[in-house]
Formats: structure tokens, C-alpha cells, sequence
């Protein structure tokens, strides 16, 4: 696992503010500059944070994923900071992916109109096509709403959740298992 060890990041004790719910994994607030993505399961009604040795793979993955086009500059991604292990619900440790937190821009699914909607589709596409050059492939649900942000007085997006995305090597993500 990597470790973040930075001296400046400190989390805060206590409960952390639930953001977002995925279809795998949810997305807490742990300071004004930083969040966390912990992986649940689901059966039935019931759900679970994971904290098995595949949830640790998978966040790993999905941060290599992240850091790789961060490092690249493509998609405007939130700065990865790696995973980290982390007290949540009452002292038990989750792994969790730490990222940057994206302030004050709607998800694609907070998009009012249908010029905005289809200008943040064509600039998605536009920084996929960036990746594409460097062998990075996006999961089949990159156009999905909740996997970008849209910055329409700057017209960008902010690519994030790449927990399905590929490189050249791999057929399949962890996430697909």
C-alpha cells in the first residue's frame, strides 16, 4: 500500500461528511482540500466499506490510473495523494484512496441545459482522446455524469473516478472482476 506520509495533510478525527455514493465506492470530505474514496459491497439492503486485500488493489489501481494522467496533464484530473489507511464509523480502518477535492463545480449530472451538456460531452471525449495517445483507456462509463465535473466559465472538465480505465497492457480493470 502506499503510504501518505505529508506532513501538511492532517485528518481530522471524528466522522468525516459523506459527498457521493458510486455504484462501488462512496466519497468522504476530509478537509477543505482533500477527499477520500472508500469501496463498499452490497447484499441485498445491506452494505459494507471493504476493507479486504481487493479493495486495497483496487484503490491502488484506480490512484496509479489517476496519478499517471495527472502526471500527463490530461483531463484535469484532482491531484492524487495515494491510499491511505484511515479511521471512519466509530474507529474502524478502511483503506481509501486520497485525493484533492473539486470545490464549486457541478457533477455532469447538474448540467441545466442541453448547450452545456453537450459542450462538457465533447470536452470529456476531448481529453479522452489525450489519453488514448499515451495508451490509457477509458471504462465504458466515462461519459457518465458523476464521472466528470463541468467548469462552463472556464469551459473544462475535470475527469475523475478511474477505477475502470485500462492501460495498454491490461484487458480488464480490478473493478471488472
Amino acid at each position: 500500500m502506499t503510504i501518505v506520509n505529508v506532513p501538511w495533510i492532517k485528518l481530522p478525527k471524528g466522522n468525516y461528511k459523506q459527498l457521493k455514493n458510486g455504484t462501488k465506492g462512496i466519497i468522504f470530505k476530509l478537509s477543505p482540500q482533500y477527499v477520500a474514496k472508500v469501496l463498499y459491497r452490497v447484499e441485498g439492503e445491506n452494505y459494507w466499506i471493504r476493507d479486504d486485500n481487493s479493495a486495497l488493489d483496487e484503490l491502488n489501481y484506480e490512484y496509479e490510473i489517476n496519478e499517471t494522467l495527472f502526471e500527463n496533464g490530461i483531463g484535469n484530473v484532482p491531484r492524487p495523494l495515494g491510499v491511505k489507511d484511515f479511521k471512519l464509523y466509530g474507529g474502524s480502518v478502511y483503506p481509501a484512496f486520497i485525493m484533492e477535492y473539486i470545490r464549486n463545480l457541478p457533477h455532469g449530472d447538474n448540467i441545466n441545459d442541453s448547450y452545456h451538456e453537450f459542450n462538457a460531452k465533447k470536452l470529456v471525449e476531448a481529453e479522452i482522446y489525450k489519453a488514448l495517445d499515451i495508451d490509457m483507456f477509458p471504462g465504458r462509463d466515462f461519459l457518465h455524469p458523476w464521472n466528470y465535473f463541468y467548469d462552463k466559465e472556464n469551459c473544462k472538465v475535470r475527469l475523475i473516478d478511474f477505477g475502470r480505465w485500462v492501460t495498454g497492457e491490461l484487458k480488464k480493470s480490478p473493478y471488472d472482476y
